[in-house]
C-alpha cells in the first residue's frame, strides 16, 4: 500500500499507535522557510515527520533547494537560533518588539495616544482599530490601564 499524507493527514488521521510507513518524505520543504516564522514552522515540521519516521522505523527524506540550512538545523541548531534572533532584532520582530492590537479604540483615544507617544506609529487596520508594533516595555501595561472596553491583544512570542 502507498499513502501520500500531507500536514492535514497528520493533524486529522495519523495514529501513531497504529500507522506504520516504509518512508517519510517533507516534499518541498523550502517553503516553509519563506513564510512568516519560517525557520520555526520549519524546524517543528521536520521534527515533527522525523518523529513520524522514527516511530515507523523507516527511512526519512527531505526535499529541498537548500540543503546547508537543513543540516544546520540538524548540526548547529543553538548558532540557527542565535542567527535568527540576531536578524529578528534588526528587522524589529518577535520577540524583541511587540505587536499589539488595539480593537473598539475611539478615534480621539487614538489621537491623544499618538499624541502621547510621537515615536510610535498607530495603523488603522479597521473600524476602531489600531496596530502598534513597539519596543517600548511598558506600552503595554500603559494601554491595559486607559479603558475596559478596549480589547487589547499582544503578539509577541516567537
Amino acid at each position: 500500500d502507498i499513502i501520500i499524507g500531507t500536514q492535514y493527514y497528520l493533524e486529522q488521521f495519523y495514529r501513531p499507535e497504529e500507522d506504520r510507513f516504509g518512508l517519510v518524505a517533507l516534499v518541498c520543504a523550502d517553503q516553509i522557510l519563506h513564510t512568516e516564522k519560517g525557520l520555526d514552522r520549519a524546524v517543528r515540521t521536520f521534527n515533527e515527520y522525523a518523529g513520524v519516521a522514527l516511530r515507523s522505523n523507516a527511512k526519512f527524506i527531505v526535499q529541498t533547494w537548500d540543503k546547508e540550512q537543513f543540516l544546520r538545523m540538524i548540526r548547529e541548531p543553538e548558532k540557527l537560533v542565535a542567527q535568527e534572533c540576531k536578524a529578528r532584532k534588526s528587522f524589529k520582530q518577535a520577540p524583541f518588539v511587540q505587536e499589539i492590537t488595539l480593537k473598539e479604540i475611539p478615534a480621539l483615544l487614538v489621537e491623544e495616544l499618538e499624541m502621547r507617544y510621537p515615536n510610535i506609529t498607530f495603523h488603522p487596520i479597521g473600524v476602531n482599530e489600531v496596530k502598534i508594533v513597539t519596543d517600548n516595555e511598558r506600552l503595554l501595561d500603559e494601554l491595559r490601564a486607559l479603558d475596559d472596553n478596549i480589547v487589547i491583544s499582544n503578539k509577541t512570542a516567537l
